[in-house]
């Protein structure tokens, strides 16, 4: 799906007519809000090469998990947030699951599995509901979420991909 056709299946379901101006910037940001919160467990993995620059090798800004780093980290050295402390002169080669870009043109696609599509759009309707107070649609709309997630995971888990 485009931005543009999750745009349009999102005010389908929604079906209300609201003059707030906010609601595109509210529904584009729980848009990508829950592309951040997909990558997470839609795992895709890259590499960087991080040399060590006075004492820190600074890792990619998209990591969000870090799989793996070689050299291994040894006595003394840590790594804290997307940075890796160190007193070696060293490149270290990092490989981490990264979060995956904002949609921001209607072209542009989540690079997500297809599966995970139709939770992006239910996650932009409970934030929509929440915006407008209607929390009882919105919790709706964020169960079905996290249903999605799970049957995902489950998937995974049981290798049906």
């Amino acid at each position: 799906m485009t931005l543009q056709e999750i745009k349009f299946a999102i005010n389908n379901l929604i079906d209300e007519l609201d003059d707030d101006e906010q609601v595109d910037t509210i529904i584009t940001n729980a848009i990508n809000k829950a592309i951040f919160d997909l990558s997470k467990i839609d795992k895709r993995l890259s590499s960087a090469y991080c040399p060590v620059i006075m004492g820190k090798a600074d890792l990619p800004d998209d990591a969000l998990e870090v799989i793996q780093i070689s050299p291994s980290l040894i006595a003394g050295e840590r790594r804290i947030g997307n940075a890796i402390l160190s007193n070696r002169k060293t490149t270290f080669e990092v490989m981490y699951n990264y979060a995956r870009p904002k949609l921001e043109s209607d072209t542009d696609e989540p690079e997500l599995h297809e599966d995970l599509h139709y939770a992006i759009v239910v996650y932009a309707c409970a934030m929509y509901f929440k915006h407008r107070k209607k929390q009882d649609i919105s919790n709706m709309y964020m169960q079905e979420y996290q249903e999605n997630k799970y049957a995902f995971i489950q998937n995974l888990n049981e290798d049906k991909f």
